[in-house]
Protein backbone atom coordinates (compact mmCIF):
# COMPACT_ATOMS: atom_id res chain seq x y z
CA UNK A 1 0.00 0.00 0.00
CA UNK A 2 1.27 3.45 -0.90
CA UNK A 3 0.85 5.87 1.94
CA UNK A 4 0.83 9.65 1.89
CA UNK A 5 4.29 11.08 2.32
CA UNK A 6 6.09 7.99 1.05
CA UNK A 7 6.97 6.96 -2.47
CA UNK A 8 6.67 3.30 -3.49
CA UNK A 9 9.71 1.31 -2.40
CA UNK A 10 10.45 0.08 -5.90
CA UNK A 11 10.45 3.54 -7.42
CA UNK A 12 12.94 5.37 -5.25
CA UNK A 13 13.48 6.79 -1.80
CA UNK A 14 11.46 9.57 -0.25
CA UNK A 15 14.21 12.09 -0.90
CA UNK A 16 15.19 11.05 -4.41
CA UNK A 17 12.35 9.49 -6.41
CA UNK A 18 13.55 7.86 -9.58
CA UNK A 19 11.68 10.13 -12.00
CA UNK A 20 12.72 13.32 -10.20
CA UNK A 21 16.40 12.43 -10.35
CA UNK A 22 16.97 13.70 -13.88
CA UNK A 23 16.82 10.19 -15.32
CA UNK A 24 15.85 10.62 -18.97
CA UNK A 25 16.31 7.81 -21.49
CA UNK A 26 16.50 8.27 -25.27
CA UNK A 27 13.41 6.09 -25.58
CA UNK A 28 11.39 8.36 -23.28
CA UNK A 29 12.37 11.38 -25.35
CA UNK A 30 11.60 9.49 -28.57
CA UNK A 31 8.03 8.78 -27.46
CA UNK A 32 7.25 12.47 -27.06
CA UNK A 33 9.17 13.27 -30.25
CA UNK A 34 6.89 11.00 -32.25
CA UNK A 35 3.81 12.48 -30.56
CA UNK A 36 5.06 15.90 -31.65
CA UNK A 37 5.41 14.55 -35.19
CA UNK A 38 1.60 14.40 -35.49
CA UNK A 39 1.60 18.20 -35.21
CA UNK A 40 4.60 18.76 -37.46
CA UNK A 41 3.27 16.38 -40.14
CA UNK A 42 -0.55 16.43 -39.93
CA UNK A 43 -2.58 13.91 -41.92
CA UNK A 44 -3.72 16.54 -44.40
CA UNK A 45 -0.08 17.11 -45.37
CA UNK A 46 0.86 13.44 -45.88
CA UNK A 47 -0.55 13.05 -49.44
CA UNK A 48 1.70 15.89 -50.59
CA UNK A 49 4.76 13.86 -49.52
CA UNK A 50 3.54 10.69 -51.22
CA UNK A 51 1.89 8.98 -48.25
CA UNK A 52 -1.73 8.19 -49.22
CA UNK A 53 -3.17 8.63 -45.74
CA UNK A 54 -6.78 9.00 -46.90
CA UNK A 55 -6.76 6.05 -49.31
CA UNK A 56 -5.79 5.38 -52.89
CA UNK A 57 -2.48 3.76 -52.00
CA UNK A 58 -1.21 0.69 -50.14
CA UNK A 59 -3.21 -0.34 -47.09
CA UNK A 60 -0.35 0.34 -44.69
CA UNK A 61 -0.31 4.01 -45.74
CA UNK A 62 -3.71 4.55 -44.13
CA UNK A 63 -1.83 4.67 -40.80
CA UNK A 64 0.23 7.74 -39.95
CA UNK A 65 3.98 6.96 -40.11
CA UNK A 66 4.40 8.40 -36.60
CA UNK A 67 2.05 5.68 -35.31
CA UNK A 68 4.38 2.93 -36.52
CA UNK A 69 7.38 4.61 -34.91
CA UNK A 70 5.52 5.33 -31.67
CA UNK A 71 4.31 1.73 -31.31
CA UNK A 72 7.83 0.45 -31.97
CA UNK A 73 9.45 2.74 -29.39
CA UNK A 74 6.68 2.07 -26.86
CA UNK A 75 7.15 -1.70 -27.26
CA UNK A 76 10.92 -1.40 -26.97
CA UNK A 77 10.55 0.72 -23.83
CA UNK A 78 8.41 -1.96 -22.24
CA UNK A 79 11.12 -4.52 -22.90
CA UNK A 80 14.28 -2.64 -21.89
CA UNK A 81 13.07 -0.04 -19.36
CA UNK A 82 12.04 -1.72 -16.12
CA UNK A 83 10.75 1.46 -14.50
CA UNK A 84 8.65 2.41 -17.51
CA UNK A 85 7.23 -1.11 -17.70
CA UNK A 86 6.41 -1.15 -13.99
CA UNK A 87 4.59 2.17 -14.20
CA UNK A 88 2.57 1.00 -17.18
CA UNK A 89 1.59 -2.16 -15.33
CA UNK A 90 0.49 -0.14 -12.30
CA UNK A 91 -2.00 1.68 -14.49
CA UNK A 92 -3.36 -1.57 -15.88
CA UNK A 93 -3.76 -3.12 -12.44
CA UNK A 94 -5.00 -0.14 -10.42
CA UNK A 95 -6.70 2.30 -12.79
CA UNK A 96 -10.00 0.49 -13.33
CA UNK A 97 -11.68 3.32 -15.25
CA UNK A 98 -8.84 3.30 -17.79
CA UNK A 99 -8.98 -0.48 -18.16
CA UNK A 100 -12.76 -0.42 -18.58
CA UNK A 101 -12.51 2.20 -21.31
CA UNK A 102 -9.79 0.20 -23.04
CA UNK A 103 -11.91 -2.95 -23.02
CA UNK A 104 -15.02 -1.11 -24.27
CA UNK A 105 -13.02 0.62 -27.04
CA UNK A 106 -11.40 -2.66 -28.09
CA UNK A 107 -14.70 -4.57 -28.14
CA UNK A 108 -16.49 -1.83 -30.10
CA UNK A 109 -13.63 -1.50 -32.56
CA UNK A 110 -13.40 -5.25 -33.22
CA UNK A 111 -17.17 -5.46 -33.76
CA UNK A 112 -17.17 -2.46 -36.10
CA UNK A 113 -14.28 -3.90 -38.13
CA UNK A 114 -15.25 -7.58 -38.21
CA UNK A 115 -19.05 -7.37 -38.35
CA UNK A 116 -19.73 -3.99 -39.94
CA UNK A 117 -16.84 -3.51 -42.34
CA UNK A 118 -15.49 -0.35 -40.71
CA UNK A 119 -11.93 0.71 -41.45
CA UNK A 120 -9.37 -0.70 -39.05
CA UNK A 121 -7.12 2.31 -39.68
CA UNK A 122 -9.75 4.71 -38.36
CA UNK A 123 -10.12 2.94 -35.03
CA UNK A 124 -6.40 2.25 -34.65
CA UNK A 125 -5.55 5.92 -35.14
CA UNK A 126 -8.28 6.99 -32.71
CA UNK A 127 -8.58 4.55 -29.80
CA UNK A 128 -5.50 2.32 -29.92
CA UNK A 129 -3.19 5.29 -30.37
CA UNK A 130 -4.89 7.25 -27.58
CA UNK A 131 -4.56 4.35 -25.12
CA UNK A 132 -0.86 3.90 -25.91
CA UNK A 133 -0.19 7.62 -25.56
CA UNK A 134 -2.10 7.84 -22.27
CA UNK A 135 -0.18 4.94 -20.74
CA UNK A 136 3.09 6.50 -21.89
CA UNK A 137 2.55 10.09 -20.74
CA UNK A 138 1.69 8.92 -17.23
CA UNK A 139 4.74 6.65 -17.02
CA UNK A 140 7.31 8.97 -18.59
CA UNK A 141 9.79 11.03 -16.55
CA UNK A 142 9.28 14.74 -16.21
CA UNK A 143 11.80 16.21 -18.63
CA UNK A 144 10.35 14.87 -21.91
CA UNK A 145 6.95 16.19 -20.82
CA UNK A 146 8.43 19.59 -20.00
CA UNK A 147 10.14 19.68 -23.40
CA UNK A 148 6.87 18.74 -25.06
CA UNK A 149 5.11 21.62 -23.34
CA UNK A 150 7.75 24.02 -24.69
CA UNK A 151 7.10 22.54 -28.13
CA UNK A 152 3.35 23.17 -27.71
CA UNK A 153 4.03 26.79 -26.77
CA UNK A 154 6.15 27.25 -29.90
CA UNK A 155 3.52 25.47 -31.99
CA UNK A 156 0.87 27.81 -30.65
CA UNK A 157 2.88 30.92 -31.58
CA UNK A 158 3.47 29.58 -35.10
CA UNK A 159 -0.18 28.58 -35.35
CA UNK A 160 -1.42 32.03 -34.34
CA UNK A 161 0.94 33.74 -36.79
CA UNK A 162 -0.19 31.54 -39.69
CA UNK A 163 -3.90 31.85 -38.85
CA UNK A 164 -3.72 35.63 -38.52
CA UNK A 165 -1.60 35.79 -41.66
CA UNK A 166 -4.21 33.86 -43.62
CA UNK A 167 -6.94 36.07 -42.21
CA UNK A 168 -5.09 39.25 -43.18
CA UNK A 169 -4.47 37.99 -46.73
CA UNK A 170 -7.91 36.35 -46.98
CA UNK A 171 -6.43 33.20 -48.45
CA UNK A 172 -4.86 29.96 -47.28
CA UNK A 173 -1.07 29.84 -47.10
CA UNK A 174 -0.34 26.16 -46.51
CA UNK A 175 -3.42 24.03 -47.24
CA UNK A 176 -6.28 24.39 -49.69
CA UNK A 177 -9.74 25.41 -48.52
CA UNK A 178 -11.77 22.54 -47.09
CA UNK A 179 -13.65 20.71 -49.87
CA UNK A 180 -16.10 17.81 -49.96
CA UNK A 181 -17.99 15.72 -52.49
CA UNK A 182 -21.68 16.59 -52.76
CA UNK A 183 -23.53 13.39 -53.66
CA UNK A 184 -26.65 15.34 -54.66
CA UNK A 185 -24.89 17.32 -57.40
CA UNK A 186 -21.96 15.02 -58.06
CA UNK A 187 -19.53 17.89 -57.68
CA UNK A 188 -16.66 18.85 -55.41
CA UNK A 189 -17.78 21.75 -53.24
CA UNK A 190 -15.17 24.14 -51.83
CA UNK A 191 -16.28 25.78 -48.61
CA UNK A 192 -15.97 29.47 -47.84
CA UNK A 193 -12.61 30.76 -46.64
CA UNK A 194 -11.77 30.04 -43.00
CA UNK A 195 -8.23 30.35 -41.64
CA UNK A 196 -6.60 27.07 -40.62
CA UNK A 197 -2.89 27.91 -40.52
CA UNK A 198 -0.54 25.01 -39.88
CA UNK A 199 -3.37 22.84 -38.54
CA UNK A 200 -4.81 21.92 -41.93
CA UNK A 201 -8.48 22.35 -40.98
CA UNK A 202 -10.22 25.35 -39.36
CA UNK A 203 -11.98 23.15 -36.80
CA UNK A 204 -8.66 21.54 -35.82
CA UNK A 205 -7.19 25.01 -35.33
CA UNK A 206 -10.21 26.17 -33.31
CA UNK A 207 -10.11 23.08 -31.10
CA UNK A 208 -6.40 23.49 -30.42
CA UNK A 209 -6.75 27.19 -29.59
CA UNK A 210 -9.71 26.54 -27.28
CA UNK A 211 -7.85 23.76 -25.46
CA UNK A 212 -4.68 25.86 -25.17
CA UNK A 213 -6.63 28.83 -23.79
CA UNK A 214 -8.28 26.74 -21.07
CA UNK A 215 -5.07 24.90 -20.15
CA UNK A 216 -3.09 28.09 -19.66
CA UNK A 217 -5.82 29.49 -17.46
CA UNK A 218 -6.47 26.49 -15.21
CA UNK A 219 -2.79 25.54 -14.82
CA UNK A 220 -1.55 29.00 -13.81
CA UNK A 221 -1.61 30.01 -10.13
CA UNK A 222 -2.91 33.55 -9.72
CA UNK A 223 0.15 35.63 -8.84
CA UNK A 224 1.26 39.20 -9.53
CA UNK A 225 4.18 37.91 -11.55
CA UNK A 226 5.51 38.08 -15.10
CA UNK A 227 5.00 34.34 -15.58
CA UNK A 228 1.37 34.54 -14.56
CA UNK A 229 0.80 37.57 -16.79
CA UNK A 230 2.44 35.80 -19.74
CA UNK A 231 0.32 32.70 -19.37
CA UNK A 232 -2.91 34.66 -19.03
CA UNK A 233 -2.05 36.70 -22.12
CA UNK A 234 -1.38 33.50 -24.06
CA UNK A 235 -4.76 32.23 -22.92
CA UNK A 236 -6.51 35.41 -24.08
CA UNK A 237 -4.65 35.39 -27.41
CA UNK A 238 -5.57 31.75 -28.00
CA UNK A 239 -9.24 32.47 -27.39
CA UNK A 240 -9.23 35.43 -29.79
CA UNK A 241 -7.44 33.30 -32.40
CA UNK A 242 -10.54 31.09 -32.62
CA UNK A 243 -12.46 33.90 -34.36
CA UNK A 244 -10.75 33.74 -37.81
CA UNK A 245 -11.24 29.95 -37.90
CA UNK A 246 -15.03 30.18 -37.65
CA UNK A 247 -15.11 27.42 -35.03
CA UNK A 248 -18.43 28.18 -33.36
CA UNK A 249 -18.46 25.25 -30.95
CA UNK A 250 -14.91 25.90 -29.74
CA UNK A 251 -15.71 29.60 -29.24
CA UNK A 252 -18.97 29.08 -27.35
CA UNK A 253 -17.94 26.08 -25.28
CA UNK A 254 -14.49 27.50 -24.54
CA UNK A 255 -15.96 30.85 -23.53
CA UNK A 256 -18.53 29.28 -21.22
CA UNK A 257 -15.93 27.07 -19.54
CA UNK A 258 -13.54 29.98 -19.02
CA UNK A 259 -16.35 32.03 -17.44
CA UNK A 260 -17.33 29.05 -15.28
CA UNK A 261 -13.75 28.58 -14.10
CA UNK A 262 -13.28 32.24 -13.19
CA UNK A 263 -16.65 32.39 -11.42
CA UNK A 264 -16.13 29.16 -9.49
CA UNK A 265 -12.62 30.24 -8.43
CA UNK A 266 -14.00 33.54 -7.11
CA UNK A 267 -16.84 31.80 -5.27
CA UNK A 268 -14.49 29.26 -3.68
CA UNK A 269 -12.16 32.04 -2.55
CA UNK A 270 -15.00 33.96 -0.92
CA UNK A 271 -16.40 30.81 0.67
CA UNK A 272 -13.03 30.06 2.26
CA UNK A 273 -12.76 33.53 3.65
CA UNK A 274 -9.81 34.91 1.73
CA UNK A 275 -9.48 37.38 -1.09
CA UNK A 276 -7.32 36.93 -4.18
CA UNK A 277 -5.74 40.29 -4.90
CA UNK A 278 -3.97 38.91 -7.97
CA UNK A 279 -7.21 37.47 -9.31
CA UNK A 280 -8.96 40.82 -8.99
CA UNK A 281 -6.08 42.74 -10.57
CA UNK A 282 -5.88 40.45 -13.59
CA UNK A 283 -9.66 40.34 -14.01
CA UNK A 284 -9.90 44.13 -14.10
CA UNK A 285 -6.87 44.35 -16.40
CA UNK A 286 -8.19 41.90 -19.00
CA UNK A 287 -11.73 43.27 -18.89
CA UNK A 288 -10.34 46.75 -19.53
CA UNK A 289 -8.22 45.45 -22.40
CA UNK A 290 -11.25 43.69 -23.86
CA UNK A 291 -13.35 46.86 -23.79
CA UNK A 292 -10.56 48.82 -25.48
CA UNK A 293 -9.84 46.13 -28.07
CA UNK A 294 -13.40 45.42 -29.19
CA UNK A 295 -13.74 48.52 -31.42
CA UNK A 296 -10.30 47.88 -32.92
CA UNK A 297 -11.07 44.24 -33.65
CA UNK A 298 -14.40 45.24 -35.18
CA UNK A 299 -12.72 47.75 -37.48
CA UNK A 300 -10.25 45.07 -38.55
CA UNK A 301 -13.19 42.76 -39.45
CA UNK A 302 -11.90 40.08 -37.07
CA UNK A 303 -15.47 39.06 -36.23
CA UNK A 304 -16.61 38.70 -39.85
CA UNK A 305 -15.78 35.01 -40.33
CA UNK A 306 -17.43 33.98 -37.08
CA UNK A 307 -20.50 36.16 -37.63
CA UNK A 308 -20.88 34.68 -41.12
CA UNK A 309 -20.79 31.20 -39.62
CA UNK A 310 -23.62 32.08 -37.24
CA UNK A 311 -25.62 33.85 -39.95
CA UNK A 312 -25.12 31.14 -42.59
CA UNK A 313 -25.06 27.65 -41.15
CA UNK A 314 -24.08 25.84 -44.37
CA UNK A 315 -26.19 22.88 -43.29
CA UNK A 316 -24.17 21.85 -40.22
CA UNK A 317 -27.05 22.11 -37.76
CA UNK A 318 -29.51 20.61 -40.25
CA UNK A 319 -27.20 17.65 -40.88
CA UNK A 320 -27.08 16.92 -37.14
CA UNK A 321 -30.87 17.10 -36.95
CA UNK A 322 -31.10 14.61 -39.83
CA UNK A 323 -28.60 12.33 -38.08
CA UNK A 324 -30.77 12.31 -34.94
CA UNK A 325 -33.82 11.52 -37.08
CA UNK A 326 -31.95 8.59 -38.64
CA UNK A 327 -31.28 7.23 -35.17
CA UNK A 328 -34.83 7.76 -33.90
CA UNK A 329 -36.39 6.21 -37.01
CA UNK A 330 -34.20 3.11 -36.94
CA UNK A 331 -35.76 -0.29 -36.38
CA UNK A 332 -35.48 -1.65 -32.85
CA UNK A 333 -33.17 -4.44 -33.98
CA UNK A 334 -30.90 -1.99 -35.80
CA UNK A 335 -30.98 0.34 -32.81
CA UNK A 336 -29.69 -2.36 -30.50
CA UNK A 337 -27.19 -4.12 -32.77
CA UNK A 338 -26.48 -1.57 -35.50
CA UNK A 339 -26.49 -1.70 -39.29
CA UNK A 340 -23.89 -2.55 -41.88
CA UNK A 341 -21.73 0.29 -43.12
CA UNK A 342 -23.23 0.21 -46.67
CA UNK A 343 -26.74 0.47 -45.17
CA UNK A 344 -25.73 3.50 -43.12
CA UNK A 345 -24.15 5.10 -46.19
CA UNK A 346 -27.37 4.52 -48.15
CA UNK A 347 -29.33 6.09 -45.32
CA UNK A 348 -27.01 9.11 -45.36
CA UNK A 349 -27.55 9.57 -49.08
CA UNK A 350 -31.32 9.44 -48.62
CA UNK A 351 -31.03 12.39 -46.26
CA UNK A 352 -28.50 14.12 -48.51
CA UNK A 353 -25.73 13.95 -45.91
CA UNK A 354 -22.03 13.94 -46.76
CA UNK A 355 -21.20 12.71 -43.26
CA UNK A 356 -22.80 12.31 -39.84
CA UNK A 357 -21.17 15.00 -37.72
CA UNK A 358 -21.59 13.25 -34.40
CA UNK A 359 -19.36 10.38 -33.35
CA UNK A 360 -21.85 8.83 -30.94
CA UNK A 361 -24.62 8.67 -33.54
CA UNK A 362 -22.15 6.96 -35.90
CA UNK A 363 -21.35 4.40 -33.23
CA UNK A 364 -25.04 3.86 -32.41
CA UNK A 365 -26.04 3.38 -36.05
CA UNK A 366 -23.18 1.01 -36.91
CA UNK A 367 -22.40 -0.76 -33.62
CA UNK A 368 -25.76 -0.43 -31.89
CA UNK A 369 -26.55 0.62 -28.36
CA UNK A 370 -25.16 -2.69 -27.07
CA UNK A 371 -21.66 -1.41 -27.73
CA UNK A 372 -22.21 2.35 -27.82
CA UNK A 373 -23.67 2.76 -24.32
CA UNK A 374 -20.78 0.95 -22.54
CA UNK A 375 -18.29 2.87 -24.69
CA UNK A 376 -19.89 6.19 -23.80
CA UNK A 377 -20.06 5.42 -20.08
CA UNK A 378 -16.45 4.25 -19.89
CA UNK A 379 -15.36 7.25 -21.99
CA UNK A 380 -16.91 9.55 -19.39
CA UNK A 381 -15.20 7.58 -16.61
CA UNK A 382 -11.91 7.83 -18.49
CA UNK A 383 -12.24 11.61 -18.76
CA UNK A 384 -13.65 12.36 -15.30
CA UNK A 385 -12.24 9.54 -13.18
CA UNK A 386 -9.06 8.11 -14.74
CA UNK A 387 -7.29 11.23 -16.04
CA UNK A 388 -7.91 13.28 -12.85
CA UNK A 389 -5.96 10.66 -10.88
CA UNK A 390 -2.75 12.03 -12.38
CA UNK A 391 -3.65 15.69 -12.97
CA UNK A 392 -4.55 18.74 -10.91
CA UNK A 393 -8.18 19.74 -10.51
CA UNK A 394 -8.27 21.90 -13.65
CA UNK A 395 -8.57 18.68 -15.64
CA UNK A 396 -12.33 18.66 -15.04
CA UNK A 397 -12.82 21.88 -17.01
CA UNK A 398 -10.69 20.51 -19.84
CA UNK A 399 -12.61 17.21 -19.83
CA UNK A 400 -15.89 19.08 -20.09
CA UNK A 401 -14.56 21.05 -23.05
CA UNK A 402 -13.45 17.89 -24.84
CA UNK A 403 -16.66 15.98 -24.23
CA UNK A 404 -18.94 18.77 -25.44
CA UNK A 405 -16.74 19.41 -28.46
CA UNK A 406 -16.71 15.71 -29.35
CA UNK A 407 -20.49 15.85 -29.75
CA UNK A 408 -20.14 18.49 -32.47
CA UNK A 409 -17.79 16.39 -34.64
CA UNK A 410 -17.29 12.78 -35.73
CA UNK A 411 -13.64 12.78 -34.63
CA UNK A 412 -13.96 9.77 -32.32
CA UNK A 413 -15.45 7.73 -35.16
CA UNK A 414 -13.37 8.99 -38.08
CA UNK A 415 -9.63 8.58 -38.44
CA UNK A 416 -8.26 11.21 -36.11
CA UNK A 417 -5.06 11.42 -34.07
CA UNK A 418 -6.39 14.45 -32.19
CA UNK A 419 -7.71 12.36 -29.30
CA UNK A 420 -4.23 11.02 -28.55
CA UNK A 421 -2.32 14.26 -29.13
CA UNK A 422 -4.89 16.16 -27.07
CA UNK A 423 -4.17 13.89 -24.10
CA UNK A 424 -0.45 14.56 -24.46
CA UNK A 425 -1.03 18.32 -24.51
CA UNK A 426 -3.31 18.16 -21.46
CA UNK A 427 -0.89 16.10 -19.39
CA UNK A 428 2.05 18.33 -20.31
CA UNK A 429 0.18 21.16 -18.58
CA UNK A 430 -1.71 19.42 -15.80
CA UNK A 431 0.18 16.29 -14.71
CA UNK A 432 0.57 16.70 -10.96
CA UNK A 433 4.34 16.57 -10.74
CA UNK A 434 4.68 19.04 -13.62
CA UNK A 435 2.65 21.79 -12.00
CA UNK A 436 5.09 24.36 -10.67
CA UNK A 437 4.22 25.90 -7.32
CA UNK A 438 5.99 29.27 -7.07
CA UNK A 439 5.45 29.96 -3.40
CA UNK A 440 4.65 28.10 -0.21
CA UNK A 441 0.98 27.49 0.49
CA UNK A 442 -0.41 28.14 3.93
CA UNK A 443 -2.68 25.47 5.28
CA UNK A 444 -5.39 27.95 6.29
CA UNK A 445 -8.32 27.86 3.91
CA UNK A 446 -6.60 25.42 1.54
CA UNK A 447 -8.78 22.37 1.98
CA UNK A 448 -8.13 21.34 -1.62
CA UNK A 449 -4.54 20.49 -0.64
CA UNK A 450 -5.82 17.84 1.71
CA UNK A 451 -7.97 16.40 -1.04
CA UNK A 452 -4.81 15.51 -2.97
CA UNK A 453 -3.78 13.21 -0.15
CA UNK A 454 -6.73 10.88 -0.47
CA UNK A 455 -6.99 7.52 -2.21
CA UNK A 456 -6.61 8.77 -5.80
CA UNK A 457 -3.19 10.16 -4.93
CA UNK A 458 -1.94 6.60 -4.58
CA UNK A 459 -2.28 6.30 -8.34
CA UNK A 460 -0.62 9.66 -9.01
CA UNK A 461 2.24 8.85 -6.62
CA UNK A 462 2.72 5.47 -8.26
CA UNK A 463 2.92 7.05 -11.69
CA UNK A 464 5.06 10.10 -11.00
CA UNK A 465 7.32 8.72 -8.30
CA UNK A 466 6.86 11.78 -6.10
CA UNK A 467 5.87 11.59 -2.47
CA UNK A 468 2.40 12.87 -1.68
CA UNK A 469 3.30 16.00 0.21
CA UNK A 470 6.16 17.14 -1.98
CA UNK A 471 4.30 19.49 -4.28
CA UNK A 472 0.80 20.37 -3.08
CA UNK A 473 -1.35 22.52 -5.30
CA UNK A 474 -3.29 25.43 -3.96
CA UNK A 475 -6.14 27.51 -5.28
CA UNK A 476 -5.77 28.36 -8.96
Amino acid sequence: MITAGRAPNDLGSDHEPVFDSGRVTPLASAIMLFVALYFVLPGSLLPSVGWQYFGGGPEFQKIHPATYMLVAVFSLSLVVDNVFRRRCLVQLTMDYAFVAFGIAALATSLFAIAARGASAANLIETFALALIVRVSIVALPRKPMVWFRVFIDVLFIIGVVTVLGEFALRRTLIFENVAFYDAATGQIVVTEFRAAGIFGHPLAAAGFFGLYAILNLVSTPMRLSIRCASRLMLSALAFLAILPTGGRSALLVGGLIIVAFVASSAIRSLARGYFSKAGLVWSVFFLTCLVLLLPILYELDVFDVMLARFARDDGSTLSREYAVQMLLNARLEDLWFGMSLPDVMDLQRQFGLVAIENAWINFALICGLVFTVPLMITYLLFMFRSNPLYCVSGIYYVALFQIILSNATNDLWAKNTGFATGLAVIFSFLRRDLVVQREAISSAGRSDVASYRDAPLRYATGMTGRHAGAQPCGER
